[in-house]
């Protein structure tokens, strides 16, 4: 028996099965029937084919160098199937134990869409082979055509597992940002009661300045306790305030021969030397008495018309004890002329209140 007849194939080949010929006599085996029926190839035909092809080939071998007696001999057909080879199920490397070495293909999709064939990666023994189908000048528009022309990251910007992603700026500095803010609150609550203190010293200052000229209604209406208690033979007794009528009124005791202007412009008393003596001594005693008292102090609006005279023809001072009331009543005044300028009133005030 003769040798099979063999013919490399490749990746253009295609299975032929539309005749065989028996050839037994020479050898060789052909057969000349005709397939009529056309059908669907098995997924599995390629593989079938190459195992078959393998089987032949090395069955081929082992007739030519060692003799019809060794086809029996699975080491021997083993050992002759070593080689590489273009197989229907694409390229075959056989090592000398008769075991395909696996390849792997990477595909990818090019810039059209059509699949391609990237990266071939075979192994021979104990080494792997990595044969890329680019090079780094078309990488960009083929095999990264997709990705932006750019070559993917072989480890993410923040690893696998996220945990090397760049902390963010406010993250990485928040000590220093809650310290920097609880300064600028403690500066802006400092700023605040700096500013509130200045205004309170402020006010009391303007406080302070018109308590000098402003008299509270409430001391203006409070009864003359004092004033009804004092009892000198040269100053009028005070009765009281009347002030729930349309104006103050201040309420004396009456003296029957009304006051000293009263009695000059009337001329019918004839007014000697010891009359005027008594009338000065008078006067000057109800003074005295007004200055060393610590309630009254001063006069204050001692003219002819408040020097009143009794039926013993005593002087007695009127009106004293009331400088705010008669303030008042001239700020009040119906003529404009008669009312007191306000730097008058200012230092009169003062004056009411010991200077202060």
């Amino acid at each position: 028996m003769g040798g099979i007849p063999l013919h490399p194939l490749d990746s253009s080949s295609t299975m032929n099965t539309s005749s065989t010929e028996d050839t037994s006599s020479t050898g060789q085996f052909t057969h000349h029937e005709q397939f009529t029926h056309h059908g669907q190839a098995s997924s599995n035909a390629p593989l079938l084919a190459d195992a078959f092809y393998l089987y032949a080939n090395a069955l081929n071998k082992t007739l030519t160098q060692n003799g019809t007696w060794n086809i029996s001999n699975g080491s021997l057909l083993s050992s002759h199937m070593k080689g590489v080879y273009n197989g229907y199920s694409g390229l075959m490397v056989i090592d000398e134990s008769g075991t395909r070495q696996p390849i792997f293909y990477i595909y990818g999709l090019d810039s059209n869409h059509v699949q391609q064939p990237y990266v071939i990666i075979s192994m021979q023994g104990n080494s792997t082979s990595w044969q890329p189908q680019y090079t780094d000048r078309n990488a960009s528009t083929t095999i990264w055509a997709n990705f932006g022309g750019q070559k993917p990251l072989s480890t993410p910007t923040c690893g696998f597992d996220g945990s090397g992603c760049p902390v963010p700026f406010f993250f990485a500095n928040l000590l220093y940002f809650i310290i920097g803010i609880i300064a600028v609150l403690l500066l802006i609550i400092g700023i605040l009661l700096t500013a509130f203190y200045i205004y309170r010293l402020r006010r009391r200052e303007e406080d302070r300045l018109d308590s000098q000229w402003q008299i509270p209604f409430v001391t203006l209406v409070k009864p003359k306790e004092k004033m009804r208690q004092i009892d000198h033979e040269n100053l009028n007794r005070f009765v009281g305030l009347s002030f729930d009528g349309p104006m103050f009124l201040s309420v004396w005791k009456f003296c029957s021969r009304g006051s000293l202007k009263d009695i000059i412009e009337k001329g019918n008393l004839n007014l000697d030397a010891f009359f005027m003596t008594t009338i000065i001594r008078d006067i000057c005693e109800g003074l005295s008495y007004i200055h060393n008292s610590p309630v009254l102090q001063q006069h204050g609006y001692l003219t002819s018309e408040s020097c009143l005279v009794d039926e013993r023809w005593q002087v007695k001072l009127n009106y004293y004890g009331l400088k705010k009331v008669h303030l008042i009543r001239d700020c009040w005044a119906e003529n404009e002329d008669e009312r007191p300028k306000i730097e008058t009133v200012k230092s009169l005030l003062k004056a009411m209140q010991g200077g202060k």
